[in-house]
């Protein structure tokens, strides 16, 4: 897969297998998409967001495997040279002679001006993003199915009725509440409104702004790619996943000419087939 290294471009959200599909994209996708792969050749491989402990925010996804002979080992696709490492105290005796060092690692990446892997502190403050289980799979599809079916209205005619006629009473013994508090407010309301109406036009019109050229960039993307090239990369990727690389390579070498993200991409993996061969 291509990472954001490689290809910069607006992040696309999908599940994992139309990642795979795609071939490219941002650091939880394409960890996500190594992860996947490894999941039914090596026990206790996970995707994991690392987060850091200081504002609790997550900047960047990897991919772990907690190996029985190694210990822990992370995986890393947005690395340049070497993709794993490990930490001293969650390595075993075999693991520490074969996996390299965190800090090694990122020394090495610092000097080249590569800003990865992150610091060591992200790491044990980090959480599972994705697993590759049955049951972890079947909880997250029965969780979807849950959130379907409570957006839809289950109860019966006299429950609405019911429910309608208790919001009504209580709406009508609030009104002169309400009444009191608006007529001591009304003149705030005023006040206020005419220092930020100024600040509210500008807001809105550079939020349109960024909004409208952003669709407008999404919408270009997609539009570009003509529907017989995007069926010609889909045939190109799946070739290329199941190692009919010569066939995959002749594909994207029909795309490359194409000035949108298909084309740039296929540009890449077609260089990649050609170092490989």
């Amino acid at each position: 897969m291509i990472g954001g290294f490689e290809f910069d471009h607006l992040p696309i959200y999908q599940t994992t297998f139309p990642n795979i599909i795609r071939g490219y994209g941002w650091c939880d996708q394409v960890n996500s998409a190594v992860a996947f792969t490894l999941h039914e050749l090596i026990d206790g491989v996970v995707a994991y967001a690392l987060v850091d402990p200081e504002t609790g925010i997550s900047n960047h996804t990897c991919a772990r495997v907690n190996s029985a002979s190694l210990g822990v080992v992370y995986i890393d696709a947005w690395l340049k040279d070497i993709r794993y490492f490990g930490f001293e105290d969650s390595l075993t005796e075999k693991g520490k002679q074969i996996i390299p060092r965190h800090r090694d690692i990122r020394q090495y990446n610092i000097a080249q001006g590569i800003g990865l892997p992150v610091e060591a502190r992200f790491y044990p403050s980090g959480y599972v993003f994705n697993k590759y289980t049955f049951s972890h799979q079947f909880k997250s599809a029965l969780g979807r199915f849950w959130d379907a079916i409570s957006s839809i209205d289950w109860l019966p005619k006299e429950a609405v009725k019911t429910v309608k006629a208790i919001e009504t009473v209580e709406t009508v013994e609030t009104v002169e509440a309400v009444e009191a508090v608006e007529a001591e407010t009304v003149e705030t309301v005023e006040a206020v409104e005419a220092e930020t109406v100024e600040a509210e036009a500008v807001e809105a019109d550079t939020l349109r702004l960024a909004t409208t050229a952003l669709a407008i960039d999404s919408a270009k993307r997609i539009d570009e790619a003509t529907i017989e090239q995007q069926k010609t990369f889909v045939k190109a990727r799946l070739y290329h996943l199941y190692g009919k690389e010569i066939i995959a390579k002749d594909l994207y070498e029909t795309l490359m000419e194409c000035n949108h993200d298909i084309g740039k991409v296929s540009r890449i993996f077609y260089k990649r087939l050609s170092s490989a061969n």
